[in-house]
């Protein structure tokens, strides 16, 4: 009788909602609802959304792979409540990632045992946990192990099956720990022609998704020189020991982006047995973990020159090693069991104890020890199975009570705005969060409430000048970074558009009212806000405002669609206070016309005298040729799965 596993354990967040409940860790109540309820109340009504004009003066949306507008278990979002469908993605994807490790544990030799433990120490290892509260990087992970299953198989179904995996991949929405995924792929697999077959046919089915995500790549602020954010979060050679002791401080300078590195003792040492000899996966883990950990020990340079500036928060890279060491904690069981690993017992053993006892925190302190006490007495005394299975079972219980509260299921709570008179009324702009508070805004109900984070604002129908897509147009960020030097930039700030500011300070500026004061923020109204199109008697310059007589209307059906209507007895510029994202399409009276890309986001388009009318129109660029290409590539793993299942048929008739 097969065993069912642990696998479906996670499956059991889809009970949360009945009392209520849904994971809020880290960006899901800010940033991942909003995108899910926005792409999924756009797509209930048939269309697909191109364009956001919520956030940042008009931002491409489905270029942004995190949106997963075509990745189907996200599509659940159109027929469930927030609360039921985030559930529902987080217990879906940590299932599918443990069954995954399970199956690749058992590829690797696990036995029945093996396969158990590795499946529980994935739904309760840190870094699974710590990055669920990051959906698109647990979504992505979660296709990882069965892209390497694909790979590694023999047969014919070896290339559709991989290239199914990996297109998932890509479309659950994280690039970095996709191109990650690809490259351990064609690492750890013998059969790399196969494999390269595959991976390609996955990425041109998802090119009608990943060509555009290109070109918003180029048009966007990564790799500008800005390296700091590059850096920030890389772990620290002593912070590995957060994989034996929780509480263990393992980050550089600046924002972490891993929470949890835990392990604990008994899971790290069977991983350690389990590797034994398997030196192109040691490679792998180590290349990874040194990638992680190069701008704490001097080599910021090569992080920086390695990944073109393109990776952000280098502790990304620990998740992936970590989560390739997973199937090996199934490997290791069955010699662990056996009565190996004394020696390394005792090591990591102790080491896990003096962890603990340096960690910050009465439970991690705990945790840490415990774990360790357990494997260095198992390690010592006479081998006994039934002593060292307790202590893999202390393992799994350790890393889930260290873990699961990292997915902060808590009560459901509204996101709208306390500032009254925002909602639907023009643009809100609020300058970078102050050093040492984005956390307390973004963790902070009235927080989160007073200052927006993320895309909070699209659940309040709020416009925000800023963007917290994962990068900004590079007209968009100049633009802003002038804005946000404070009076000396007001004359960018009036160019955004913003009617309303949000301040950490009292300023007396003309054309700044104050309307209200909430918990030492205010509100201001701008009175200088350029509208969304004005008419100029000549194109715009820094510092100038030259506005000429006209009457103007505007109309939106749609964020992709916006057509001005202009009549002026002079004529001049009619000037767009929209960011010029690549894919717009512009006709004045019928004609293609080309914008005049002024200072930062302004566009400007020369008309003469009398009644005249601009239309936009946005789309994706190179969507047609990209559509076509990941149509075709779909059409050719559909007939070859269906040749191989004949094929397979024809196989098991003629045994018969």
């Amino acid at each position: 009788m097969k065993r069912l596993g642990v696998w479906w354990v996670p499956l059991l967040l889809l009970l949360a909602p009945l009392f209520g409940r849904m994971p809020l860790a880290r960006d899901i109540p800010g940033y991942f609802v909003p995108i899910r309820t926005l792409t999924s109340a756009r797509m209930a009504t048939g269309e697909l959304p191109w364009l956001n004009d919520q956030n940042g003066c008009g931002e491409a949306w489905f270029a942004d792979p995190e949106t997963g507008i075509l990745y189907p278990p996200h599509w659940v979002y159109m027929v469930v409540p927030a609360g039921w469908g985030m559930s529902f993605e987080i217990g879906f994807h940590l299932a599918l990632l443990a069954l995954g490790i399970g199956l690749l544990a058992k590829r690797l030799g696990a036995g029945p045992w093996g396969q158990l433990v590795a499946e529980a120490a994935t739904w309760s290892a840190g870094p699974v946990l710590t990055v669920a509260g990051m959906t698109n990087n647990l979504d992505t992970l979660a296709w990882a192990p069965w892209m390497i299953l694909a790979a590694l198989r023999k047969d014919r179904w070896s290339v559709p099956l991989l290239a199914l995996a990996t297109a998932m991949a890509w479309l659950a929405g994280e690039p970095e720990l996709w191109a990650v995924a690809v490259g351990v792929t064609i690492f750890a697999t013998p059969h790399r022609e196969k494999a390269l077959a595959g991976l390609g046919l996955g990425t041109a089915i998802a090119a009608v998704q990943l060509v555009p995500f290109v070109f918003w790549v180029l048009s966007g602020d990564r790799g500008s020189g800005a390296t700091m954010p590059y850096l920030f979060g890389a772990v620290t050679p002593s912070g590995w020991l957060k994989i034996l002791a929780p509480g263990i401080p393992a980050y550089g300078k600046g924002t972490y982006f891993v929470e949890s590195l835990f392990l604990s003792a008994p899971l790290a040492l069977c991983a350690w047995l389990g590797l034994k000899k398997r030196w192109i996966w040691l490679v792998l883990m180590v290349g990874l973990a040194l990638l992680a950990t190069l701008p704490t020990i001097g080599g910021s340079g090569i992080y920086l020159f390695l990944t073109h500036e393109l990776v952000r928060y280098p502790s990304r890279f620990a998740v992936m090693a970590l989560v390739l060491l997973l199937p090996f904690v199934g490997t290791g069981v069955t010699r662990w069991l056996g009565g190996e690993g004394r020696i390394a017992g005792a090591v990591l053993g102790a080491g896990a104890v003096v962890a603990g006892l340096a960690s910050h925190g009465p439970w991690a302190m705990i945790t840490g020890v415990v774990t360790g006490a357990a494997v260095l007495i198992a390690g010592v005394m006479p081998p006994s199975r039934r002593l060292r299975a307790a202590v893999l079972g202390i393992g799994v219980a350790a890393c889930t009570g260290a873990g699961w509260p990292l997915l902060h299921v808590a009560p459901a709570h509204s996101f709208t705005l306390d500032w009254k008179g925002v909602a639907g009324d023009g643009r809100l702009y609020t300058p970078p969060p102050p050093a040492g508070s984005i956390w307390w805004l973004a963790e902070a109900r009235h927080g989160s409430h007073l200052w927006p984070l993320g895309y909070a604002n699209l659940l309040g129908n709020v416009d925000l000048v800023r963007t917290y897509a994962p990068l900004t147009d590079a007209h968009l960020a100049r633009h802003l970074k002038r804005a946000d030097r404070g009076p000396a930039g007001t004359w960018w700030l009036d160019m955004l558009g913003a009617r309303w500011l949000v301040l950490g300070s009292r300023f007396d500026v003309p054309g700044l009212d104050p309307i209200d004061v909430k918990k030492g923020l205010w509100l201001y109204r701008n009175r200088r806000a350029l509208p969304e199109a004005s008419l100029w008697r000549r194109a715009p310059h820094p510092g100038l405002i030259a506005l000429g007589p006209a009457v103007m209307t505007i109309s939106r059906p749609r964020p992709e669609r916006l057509t001005v209507a202009v009549s002026s007895p002079a004529g001049g510029d009619v000037v767009l206070t929209e960011t010029p994202v690549r894919g717009w399409r512009w006709t004045l009276d019928g004609r293609p016309v080309t914008p005049h890309l002024g200072p930062g986001i302004l566009q400007s388009f020369r008309t003469g005298p009398g009644l005249h009318i601009l239309r936009g129109t946005y789309m994706p660029p190179m969507l047609v040729p990209a559509a076509a290409l990941s149509l075709t590539a779909s059409a050719v793993i559909v007939i070859w799965l269906m040749v191989a299942a004949v094929g397979q048929k024809d196989r098991a008739f003629s045994t018969t």
